[in-house]
């Protein structure tokens, strides 16, 4: 069977989530497994991608987990499937995720025999003290021999994520500088999360790390954006800084609300409105696949107004922000005076700037993001804003 998506050009996701270990700090849908496991994965994935042959693809984003944890004969069959089941004659971009001490020369050369065009690098950070503690396998001798191979083999779109709060402050302004001296074409800097029933959370409550304060990720955040801008990147989104036109195509989509396929173990596809998730737990994921159906196990239907909230809100986190006329349309007309006022307070609170009638968030009102997209929804609903500072 094919399922059609009915849209011309779409984006691809594909979940690979396997890792070597388990990081202190990772809540994701992520594990370690044998051989024999990835193989039986890799073959239900391709089955599972088969249904959607002759799709045409705009971008594809392969992430995990850890992508290049596979085997490389793994990797080559995947690729194959790739570019046997669909049109990639409009492809603009295809990411794979990939941690630097899992990549080797064979594997970037089957990345070049596949479409990648981008290599994203889990660094998170070049201080080996602080990887070990995070329970994480990476070291700063992997991140520089991973960038040369990359660069070598002609790569040149790379990215390189950070964590801000996994290290001190002054380790984490070395790790800014260190990222400056690679100068890769993309920097991600995400907020150390500490996710429930993770390592990190018994290492907090057993007082063997003690996490970064408000103020210090505030005032970090903020030497982030000027060092990054200095050196010539875009802050384009609240995580994400990149040089001119080397901004990751695919999640752009996400934040615009595009239609996309997840495929793999939990991956998620919104087409249109239609969202569904498919199973979390392999053995249902491998059962629906051998059964010669989609492995969905949940699906949600969207309204109108759903779609119009979710993509507003999303817009708020990208640097070009969303146009005014667009808050007071999602209002009611007799509560667009709340939703005024509510602009004009994160205006003079400093945590938003309107230019050119769109409005966007500054850095102090980008740490507070959550609460902000809380007391808009507020506003839209007809509800006073509560105060925050």
């Amino acid at each position: 069977m094919i399922y059609r998506v009915n849209i011309e050009v779409i984006s691809l996701y594909i979940h690979i989530p396997f890792c070597r270990s388990k990081c202190a700090y990772c809540d994701f849908l992520s594990f370690r497994a044998g051989r024999d496991e990835c193989r039986e994965y890799v073959s239900a994935l391709i089955s599972e991608l088969s249904f959607y042959r002759g799709e045409s693809i705009r971008t594809l984003y392969i992430g995990g987990g850890t992508p290049t944890f596979l085997e490389e004969t793994q990797l080559a069959r995947l690729f194959e499937a790739i570019q046997r089941l669909f049109d990639l004659s409009k492809i603009e971009e295809c990411t794979i995720e990939a941690n630097p001490e899992s990549l080797s020369a064979r594997k970037v050369n089957i990345f070049l025999n596949g479409c990648v065009n981008r290599v994203s690098l889990g660094v998170q950070s070049f201080d080996n003290r602080v990887m070990k503690t995070m329970q994480r396998p990476t070291r700063k001798r992997h991140t520089w021999h991973s960038v040369s191979l990359l660069r070598t083999a002609g790569i040149g779109n790379i990215g390189l994520d950070l964590i801000l709060g996994v290290q001190k402050e002054d380790q984490y302004k070395k790790d800014l500088d260190t990222v400056l001296k690679i100068m890769p074409a993309h920097i991600s800097v995400y907020m150390l999360h500490i996710g429930s029933g993770t390592p990190l959370e018994r290492m907090v409550k057993t007082g063997r790390f003690t996490p970064m304060g408000e103020q210090a990720y505030e005032r970090l955040y903020g030497v982030t954006v000027d060092m990054l801008s200095d050196a010539g990147y875009s802050s384009y989104e609240l995580s994400n800084f990149a040089q001119p036109r080397y901004e990751c195509r695919h999640n752009i989509n996400y934040w615009e609300g595009g239609g996309y396929i997840g495929a793999g173990l939990g991956a998620v596809s919104t087409i249109g409105a239609e969202r569904t998730k498919n199973a979390c737990s392999m053995r249902d994921y491998i059962r629906h696949i051998r059964a010669g159906t989609l492995p969905v196990t949940w699906r949600e239907h969207l309204g109108e107004r759903e779609l119009r909230v979710e993509k507003l809100m999303l817009s708020l986190r990208m640097s070009k922000g969303l146009p005014v006329c667009e808050l007071y349309g999602l209002a009611q007309t007799a509560r667009r005076g709340l939703v005024r006022t509510f602009i004009e307070q994160l205006e003079h609170l400093g945590y938003a700037v309107r230019r050119r009638n769109r409005l966007s968030l500054s850095t102090s009102g980008i740490m507070r993001s959550d609460f902000i997209v809380t007391e808009l929804l507020r506003a839209v609903e007809g509800e006073p804003n509560r105060y925050f500072s």
